[in-house]
């Protein structure tokens, strides 16, 4: 019986007691989740080391849930309806009527269980794609049973990595720092949205990956192998099309090209129009040379472009309808799903959250040098020792900070303003009252100057000469 005990002392408690009843089936996760309905013990339990607490009680609870690797989360306890119901103590003994709800109780939880795992079955069997529903994805299937290094990251995933990553074989430690976030899914391991590749495929994969590079955006007109094309890219997207010309080069014919273009597009600005022809121009030159694009390879070469992420990480595939096309390059199904495009979304705003974050603590510590005027003296720092030991004029000033630098040996540098320090001119010496020359005298001519020192001993000379008899005043 615990007396004298804190209300947090009782949550922890509470949490020992519930891991300790289930350390037969928690004790060897990777992870799991604790939800508890008492918000001060999440930090306790997931951000507090054991010297960081000063409660002796608590320390010594925590201590005992150590071996467990876990994730605190709070949740209220109104949500909480089935934990409640079961921690409940009865009071009396059960009544025939209790009996009788107890019994249809357990007939109900009986079929939404058995319901539940029904659909849970049905959901399985159709995550896991058929045969002929992906050759790309079956061709993965076939290859990772002859894989003995894929063969152990499946079972390592399955059942645990070791606890020492010197303990893996060599072929798996590359997967150390990311065996958090690998889950099985029938015979392959996926990483997220993504299926991890078996060595014997990488070179087909990064083959049809590199069927093309990354795109740009809108429109322009260019020929090649003696045919002419047409190339849009949409504005928003960046999705590219291509269109034959043939030998009509003539003004009306490609206004009416650009007329059909623009009703399915809109029309498209002048800004990245170079870029799009020059990645569609390699990609023909790659795979069609004679100019014939009716082949295969161009039209997946032309898939994967509008695949292919952009600077913003999303393709224009993703932009344009969504979530990624279905190409040559291997996809598992829950790659297309709503809940991964969702988190794409979400991380590439925490990215940009990130980076406007960097630059305003870069912009907290920087401050702008002031422009050098022709004919200041500075210093210019070495590029190689780092050190200021070298000294110019200013000559010219260019048009992003940098300078034109004239050095004594008539050598002229073009330096950064971040490479130059301004030589302060040399102090002039202040003058004393009793040193500075009086407006009737020449400073060039006047007498040397003498400290106080002397001129005290000089004084007290004369005094002593006047009073043995020297000259009168």
């Amino acid at each position: 019986m615990q007396s004298r005990y804190a209300t947090i002392e009782l949550e922890l408690l509470a949490v020992v007691w519930a891991l300790s009843k289930c350390k037969f089936y928690l004790i060897g996760l990777q992870h799991f989740d604790l939800i508890a309905d008492y918000r001060p013990l999440v930090p306790i339990l997931n951000h507090y080391s054991l010297d960081a607490i000063k409660n002796p009680r608590l320390q010594r609870l925590k201590e005992k849930i150590l071996a467990f690797v876990f994730t605190a989360a709070w949740r209220a306890g109104k949500k909480l309806c089935i934990s409640d119901a079961l921690s409940r103590s009865p009071v009396s003994s059960p009544t025939p009527e209790d009996e009788m709800l107890s019994t249809e109780a357990g007939f109900s939880v009986s079929n939404i269980v058995t319901l539940q795992a029904v659909q849970s079955l049905a959901s399985t069997q159709a995550s896991v794609s058929p045969p002929d529903s992906d050759l790309a994805l079956e061709e993965l299937r076939t290859v990772t049973r002859d894989d003995l290094s894929y063969i152990q990251l499946l079972e390592s995933v399955r059942t645990g990595f070791p606890r020492d990553r010197f303990d893996l074989h060599n072929a798996l430690r590359p997967y150390w720092k990311i065996r958090e976030d690998l889950y099985a899914d029938g015979d392959l391991v996926l990483y997220g949205a993504r299926v991890v590749v078996p060595a014997a495929l990488h070179r087909r994969v990064l083959a049809r990956l590199h069927n093309t590079h990354r795109p740009s955006s809108p429109a322009d007109f260019f020929s090649t192998a003696g045919k002419h094309f047409l190339v849009v890219a949409d504005r928003l997207s960046g999705w590219p099309v291509v269109v034959i010309c043939g030998s009509d080069t003539t003004s009306a014919a490609t206004i009416r090209h650009f007329w059909h273009l623009f009703r399915d597009l809109a029309v498209p600005s002048n800004g990245h129009a170079e870029a799009a022809v020059k990645a569609v121009k390699h990609l023909i030159l790659k795979v069609a040379p004679s100019g014939n694009i009716d082949c295969e390879a161009f039209d997946k070469g032309l898939l994967e472009l509008r695949n292919t992420p952009t600077h913003s990480g999303r393709s224009p595939a993703q932009i344009l309808y969504g979530h990624p096309l279905r190409s040559c390059v291997p996809a598992h199904a829950k790659a297309f799903a709503k809940e991964w495009q969702t988190r794409a979304e979400s991380c590439d705003r925490r990215a940009a959250t990130r980076a406007q974050d960097t630059k305003a603590r870069n912009d907290d510590r920087a401050r702008p040098l002031q422009p050098l005027e022709i004919g200041a003296l500075v210093r210019v720092q070495d590029p190689t020792t780092t050190r200021w030991d070298k000294v110019g004029i200013v000559m010219g000033v260019g048009r992003s900070r940098d300078y034109k630098v004239r050095m004594p040996s008539g050598c002229v540098w073009w330096r950064n303003r971040r490479f130059l320090q301004p030589v302060p001119p040399p102090a002039a010496s202040p003058l004393t009252e009793d040193e500075s020359p009086t407006p009737h005298e020449d400073p060039s001519h006047s007498a040397p100057r003498r400290s106080e020192r002397l001129r005290t001993k000089k004084s007290a000379q004369d005094k002593d000469y006047e009073r043995e008899g020297g000259r009168e005043m």
